[in-house]
């Protein structure tokens, strides 16, 4: 965000506001982080077991590494 906000200015924080919701969650990957987390909740319920639950917990730490990425 800050990357686009220095190269752009008062153009980025116009896009920003003036955009649909989604423009800023998908530039800072909440978009996919919420898609992914969903899938996540959905696996368990259809499959079950173990292998689920991993995947849903290395689903979420790899979540937690974008977040404080950007």
């Amino acid at each position: 965000v800050l990357d686009h906000y220095e190269r752009e200015g008062f153009s980025f924080l116009s896009k920003v506001f003036n955009s649909s919701h989604s423009f800023l969650e998908d530039l800072t990957g909440l978009t996919l982080l919420h898609q992914e987390t969903q899938a996540a909740e959905v696996s368990p319920k259809r499959t079950g077991g173990l292998l689920c639950g991993l995947t849903k917990a290395t689903t979420q730490r790899r979540n937690l590494d974008l977040i404080q990425q950007h």
